[in-house]
């Protein structure tokens, strides 16, 4: 016989074949892999996002809640100088509510309430001067506490503002005053309103900037609360 041994091995026409199946293969898993990662990081953005927004309005709605008026018949200085005690070197009442949108240091929101967000050691619960500053450069909102007690002069200039939320895109109040929402608000002049709203926007990588709401009713009455929040900003 006189056939000739066929040559072992594979042809290069089926080498290549099996190269673009093995790139098929490894392209559609790949593909699988960065589509479930970039899932997953969306996915976990929103829980974030979510959880910030939620913690902040919380906190903000519970000092709201909690804010400090004065008993009738008297005024925000004279009952918060009984609680604090005030004397000679002490400091000058602040206002029970104040909100400005275009305040020049960013303070959008100051308020007297026995909520406090960080318990300070040796200080006894009590009335609370609280501030909220944002600054839109910065995307972060920072916060400020102090009690409202009579303190030496060098302790009254110090302002610790300790960060509260970043990635803050922007945060609007407003306040109801039974007719209509207003941007700014003065207790001494306006009293306290019935509601107040808090609109905050949160910078979203992976998803777009989602946006949280609440209404917290002042006044404690709940149908006040039911008639504004469904009323547009």
């Amino acid at each position: 016989m006189n056939d000739k041994a066929k040559p072992s091995g594979f042809t290069m026409i089926e080498l290549l074949i099996t190269l673009v199946i093995i790139m098929m293969i490894v392209s559609a898993v790949y593909s699988t892999y960065f589509v479930t990662a970039a899932s997953v990081q969306k996915c976990r953005e929103k829980l974030i996002h979510t959880q910030q927004g939620r913690s902040l309005l919380a906190k903000m709605s519970h000092q709201l809640r909690s804010l400090y008026t004065p008993p009738s018949g008297s005024t925000a200085s004279e009952s918060a100088e009984d609680i604090s005690r005030k004397d000679e070197s002490s400091e000058e009442i602040p206002s029970c509510l104040t909100g400005a949108a275009d305040d020049r240091e960013g303070i959008i929101l100051q308020m007297l309430t026995s909520a406090n967000l960080f318990h300070e050691k040796d200080m006894p619960c009590g009335i609370w001067n609280v501030k909220y500053k944002y600054l839109p450069d910065q995307d972060a909102l920072f916060y400020s506490q102090r009690p409202l007690t009579a303190r030496p002069e060098h302790e009254r200039r110090q302002e610790n503002w300790l960060p509260l939320a970043k990635n803050l895109t922007s945060i609007h109040l407003q306040f109801y005053n039974g007719e209509r929402w207003q941007s700014k608000w003065n207790f001494e002049s306006h009293g306290l309103p019935e509601a107040v709203r808090i609109d905050i926007t949160l910078k979203g990588e992976q998803t777009q900037s989602p946006t949280f709401s609440t209404v917290t009713d002042i006044s404690g009455c709940r149908p006040t609360l039911q008639k504004v929040i469904h009323q547009p900003g």
